[in-house]
């Protein structure tokens, strides 16, 4: 009797069970969302902004983490985005 790779079993019901998919962001509402929290809860919406940001919120996570901060009175933090947007001004957000 031959002994079987616990890698290779391993494997196979991997590709069985296909690929593990992160739910799709919906990047418009999550900025709508966080926008609106900006007005009203400026602490939650900059940590949602950092949050989204790492996955992949890019400009419009930025943006919102920028609206908070001003919310929050926080006029001489910056986003670290923002020194790539002073650079880039096509990037800025609108």
């Amino acid at each position: 009797m031959t002994r079987t790779n616990p890698l290779l079993i391993i494997t196979a019901i991997l590709f069985v069970a296909g690929p593990v998919t992160a739910q799709e962001i919906d990047h418009a509402e999550r900025y709508e969302d966080c926008m609106a929290e900006a007005k009203t809860a400026p602490h939650r919406a900059f940590e949602m902004a950092l949050s989204w940001r790492g996955l992949g919120g890019g400009d419009a996570a930025e943006h919102c983490a920028g609206a908070a901060l001003i919310g929050l009175k926080q006029f001489t933090k910056q986003p670290s985005g923002w020194k790539h947007w002073r650079k880039n001004p096509a990037r800025t957000p609108r």
